[in-house]
This record gives structure tokens, sequence and C-alpha cells, in this order.
């Protein structure tokens, strides 16, 4: 349909850090995976801020 001055793209695989990025960011909808017991608890502690260079590598 060029004629029309349409375009169309295949898209076969997400990039794979934007995946990993979404299915993290899922799980905050999820409260009831959350002990609120324990989300206090980490509130509470004085932790350093991580930045992604800063946090532990994966296995």
């Amino acid at each position: 349909m060029t004629s029309r001055g349409w375009q169309y793209e295949v898209w076969s695989e997400p990039d794979p850090h934007v995946l990993e990025n979404v299915r993290f960011l899922a799980g905050y909808r999820r409260a009831w995976l959350f002990d609120p017991d324990l989300v206090a608890a980490l509130r509470a502690v004085d932790l350093p801020p991580m930045t992604r260079t800063s946090r532990p590598a994966r296995p």
C-alpha cells in the first residue's frame, strides 16, 4: 500500500532490555506479592541509593 503512503514493519521479538524492564515493573501491579511488614521494615532501613552500575551482577 505504498501508493497510499502507508508503511509497515514486521516485529518478531521485542528488545530484550525493554522486555526485562516491563516484566520487572509489571510485578508492582500485584500488591498481594509483597508482605506489608517486610516493605515497612525495608523503608525503615537507611539504604544507599542504587544506580544501574552499582547493582549486583546477575549470575
